[in-house]
């Protein structure tokens, strides 16, 4: 974010005199940022933060173009020097120097996408880069170490156009600005409420989503400026000034502990926070208890250091995430926030202001540096896309060579990723694709689901093939077992579109298939009330169209990074709790199985032996799981051989033999 901090002008102009409450609002909007990134689940609106930034932003661009047109002083050269000043040094310094953790803390897959997310943000436009990598209130996203830089990038471009546009209209129609900004106000507020229900992620990352958030701070500038709002802000008492200070305080407020991150967002419920921050720019300075509580010394500290430590946290939250510390543990969410304040005291004072100083750095050198600082960050970007993520910090065993990886497309098996491969067409080449005995089978089955699915293709290859059974795969990113027209992630992408054909071609082609194979996060569903819409398929499936199922059990639930530690650094592995509630649908769905002779439910111990430990370590001590929720490559074919090795082959093919 641009969190400006302004001094006191060298004029006598009363629209850039310096307010120190706006430095403490930025402040208190930090400190909600730190702390809802950190985890404090109270604070489950904390995200509203950005837009109090936006605004803030909005309003004191809008005041230095504004007071250098009354001067007559605008230049765009001065202009988007001052922005480059303010914006780049910090910015780039920081993104740099996170490379030296990730080094040692990332895997190469994390590693590469780290890399690439580090030369979109070098040049403005992570935002883009994220809207097509991830959905930001995914738990994934939360493990980006530059996720927070689509903020910077949104507000980057606004600084682009935004002076043009001013000027322009300075000059053309200077009696209709406000009317115009008005206007693009409102038109950008209408696409953002219906692009939070057509198309969410798009709307979150996207600047003319977003604009109307810098614009409302713009046209708080230009009612400062009106003489009928300076007429009546002179006649306003304290205590009205107050009411309206403290009503707009709690437009923020009470959003912090009733919004959540399910909510549409940005939307028509971004009014409330943006609307509580218009209402403290336009009336604090005239109220006595906010005022001095803005003002507040320490608050205003943060405010100061803001840009920085918004830089420096969302790297630093990650980083200790993926050593596993669990910023959900207080003393640990804590510990980083005071961590991230004391590396902005020293970013802020030896890069942000030294480099912002003219009279100590030069146009010439200090472009010279943050060239320097461009081409630091895209070199060592490209080194690490072109060495596979630096693959050869690692060394992974020979035995997980091309198979520590999920099962798709692009690595030569079925599932079909149009999600993150967006250039495979939706349709019909989602549903062609086979494994098993494809030549002369004896059987026909459907692998039928989502990227758990996946994971169990070469388990299947491998059976398929032991049984002369040939398996058609059709499967795509979040496309859980269902008829209906719900899914688990947002709808603006392909694999949306995918899923919905994959269910047709479910409801049009099962009778083809000797059996239906059917997998998926099962306690993923439940906790997203749509397992019974899965409950509901099988069902119609074994009794409406007499046709045979088979359930794969819901794999063990693991820490992403402590599968990771194992893999890389031969840490021990542990289970999470939450691994509770699969289990406990596993055995529903086995006792679903047992009362009806259509269903076949291949468990863990089939899969991964009897005992607990060995359900997540090969009898190589490797993982089976790729990520905590999938199989690798390696771990489906490992199970597969446990499955073959036992009498399971014999029930299995009895199953399938025996007449519907």
């Amino acid at each position: 974010m641009d969190f400006n901090t302004q001094r006191q002008p060298t004029t006598s102009s009363v629209l850039m005199s310096y307010r120190k409450e706006l430095d403490g609002l930025r402040g208190l909007a930090l400190i909600l940022v730190l702390m809802y990134h950190a985890g404090f689940s109270w604070l489950s609106g904390g995200f509203i933060a950005i837009d109090i930034f936006f605004v803030l932003s909005g309003y004191l661009i809008t005041n230095i173009i504004l007071n250098d047109i009354d001067l007559q002083r605008f230049s765009f050269k001065n202009f988007y020097d001052r922005r480059m000043r303010r914006i780049a040094p910090a910015f780039y310094a920081i993104i740099f120097l996170t490379f030296i953790p990730a080094w040692f803390i990332l895997v190469p897959l994390d590693m590469e996408s780290f890399a690439i997310s580090n030369l979109s943000a070098s040049t403005f436009v992570s935002n883009l880069y994220f809207w097509l990598d991830a959905n930001y209130f995914s738990s994934e996203a939360e493990l980006k170490p530059l996720l927070h830089t689509w903020s910077l990038a949104v507000e980057f471009q606004f600084y682009l156009f935004f002076p043009i546009l001013i000027i322009l209209i300075k000059k053309l129609l200077p009696k209709y600005l406000t009317s115009i900004i008005t206007a693009l106000f409102l038109i950008s507020l209408v696409i953002c409420q219906w692009g939070a229900i057509n198309s969410p992620t798009a709307n979150y990352y996207f600047l003319p989503t977003r604009m109307w958030e810098f614009l409302y701070g713009t046209l708080i500038a230009l009612a400062m400026l009106d003489g009928k709002f300076q007429a009546f802000s002179n006649k306003l008492s304290n205590n009205n000034a107050d009411l309206l200070s403290f009503i707009g305080f709690l437009l923020i407020v009470v959003p912090l502990f009733t919004f959540q991150k399910q909510f549409l967002y940005p939307s028509f419920y971004t009014l409330f926070p943006t609307t509580g921050s218009a209402l403290l720019i336009l009336f604090c300075d005239k109220s006595k208890f906010l005022l001095a509580f803005f003002k507040f010394r320490l608050l205003v500290g943060f405010g100061l250091i803001s840009y920085s430590a918004y830089l420096i946290h969302q790297p630093l939250y990650v980083f200790a995430r993926q050593l596993g510390y669990s910023t959900h543990q207080t003393s640990i969410g804590i510990a980083l926030i005071i961590t991230t304040l004391l590396l902005a005291i020293l970013s802020w004072k030896y890069i942000e202001s030294p480099l912002r100083d003219k009279k100590r750095i030069a146009s010439k050198p200090f472009y010279l540096i943050i060239l320097a600082m461009v081409f630091a960050n895209l070199g060592a970007s490209i080194i690490a896309q072109k060495t596979d993520g630096l693959a050869f910090r690692f060394h992974l065993p020979e035995v997980l060579d091309n198979k520590f990886e999920l099962a798709q497309h692009k690595n030569g098996w079925c599932f079909y990723s149009v999600d993150s491969n967006r250039r495979l067409p939706v349709g019909t080449e989602g549903t062609t694709c086979n494994i098993g005995q494809i030549d002369n089978p004896r059987y026909t089955a459907l692998l039928f689901g989502d990227s758990t699915t996946a994971s169990f293709e070469p388990f299947w290859n491998q059976i398929g093939q032991q049984l002369n059974i040939k398996i058609n795969v059709v499967s795509t990113n979040w496309c859980y077992p269902s008829q209906s027209d719900n899914y688990l992630w947002t709808k603006d992408t392909p694999a949306y579109a995918q899923c919905l054909y994959n269910r047709k071609f479910l409801s049009e082609h099962y009778q083809e298939y000797d059996f239906i194979i059917l997998s998926s996060v099962w306690s993923k569903l439940v906790q997203d009330n749509v397992y019974d819409e899965s409950v509901v398929l099988i069902k119609s499936l074994v009794e409406d169209k007499n046709k045979k199922v088979v359930l794969m059990a819901q794999t063990p639930i693991l820490d992403r990074f402590a599968i990771l530690r194992t893999i890389y650094h031969q840490r021990p592995i542990s289970f999470e709790e939450r691994d509770g509630l699969a289990r406990s649908l596993n055995t529903e769905l086995e006792n679903l199985a047992n009362n009806n002779a259509n269903i076949y439910f291949i468990n863990r111990i089939q899969m991964f032996g009897p005992n607990k430990q060995e359900q997540l370590l090969t009898d190589e001590g490797l993982p089976y799981s790729l990520d905590g929720i999938h199989l690798s490559i390696y771990g489906s074919l490992k199970a597969a051989d446990i499955f073959a090795a036992q009498s399971n082959l014999i029930s299995f093919t009895e199953f399938i033999e025996n007449s519907n």
